[in-house]
């Protein structure tokens, strides 16, 4: 079975937070696409998000749901488990050679990277009492936690403090 540890922990307070627009009052399939802030690119029409829940805010073990059968049905090879430790561009062929921490090295012609969680860890070194900051993946969701205290913007990312 598919090792999808992310998905279920992020997001952390389980809702999604991108609207689930199942419906935009025109019929052009092109314009529906482009206001879903939840589906995977695909020729098949039945393959979105908006037949996977009706709430506008879906759980997050909706998507989970969605992007395992996306997978599923489109066959799609996914090795999972794996941090990229560098990215380089072959100037004569453009294509790309991802290499792992581990021994695995991969080539391919498009690379898509996108993140949601903190890389606090690469900034610490840069950060006057960074060991005071705490990123998405360990903050509390507590409300009380918060009471009486002061937040800091860094200016590249926002921090509680």
């Amino acid at each position: 079975m598919y090792q999808v540890h992310f998905f279920e922990t992020y997001p952390r307070r389980r809702t999604l937070i991108s609207i689930n627009k199942r419906h935009t009052g025109e019929t052009n399939s092109e314009f529906n696409m482009r206001h879903d802030w939840n589906s995977l690119l695909s020729d098949d029409p039945e393959m979105v998000f908006k037949f996977y829940s009706k709430e506008m805010f879906p759980p997050a073990d909706t998507l989970l749901k969605y992007l395992l059968d996306y997978v599923t049905k489109f066959k799609i090879k996914i090795d999972y488990n794996r941090n990229v430790e560098s990215i380089h561009q072959d100037p004569e062929n453009f294509l790309f050679t991802i290499f792992t921490s581990g021994s695995d090295v991969y080539t391919c012609k498009y690379v898509v990277a996108s993140t949601g969680i903190s890389v606090l860890q690469q900034f610490a070194n840069t950060i006057d009492k960074a060991d005071l900051i705490e990123g998405y993946d360990t903050v509390s969701h507590n409300p009380e936690d918060y009471e009486g205290k002061k937040s800091f913007d860094s200016r590249k990312r926002k921090f509680g403090v």
